[in-house]
């Protein structure tokens, strides 16, 4: 009997996590749009500077703004 009430809720858990696992992952493709050029992170204010920080996001992106060539 013990081992029966230790069961259920393991099985039912386990039966959750299986029919919820991706089960309709096809519908979410391509959700956020990663596209674009790096050279759009390149905008100008009136006085030639940069409107956005090269490090607002600490430097995750930080390989977008490197040169081409060193």
């Amino acid at each position: 009997m013990k081992i029966k009430t230790i069961l259920t809720p393991v099985t039912c858990a386990l039966l959750i996590s299986f029919s919820a696992h991706a089960a309709n992952a096809d519908n979410y493709k391509n959700v956020i749009n990663r596209t674009g050029a790096p050279q759009y992170m390149k905008d100008y204010d009136y006085d030639d500077h940069q409107r956005f920080n090269p490090f607002f996001d600490l430097g995750a992106w930080h390989g977008h703004l490197f040169a081409r060539r060193p």
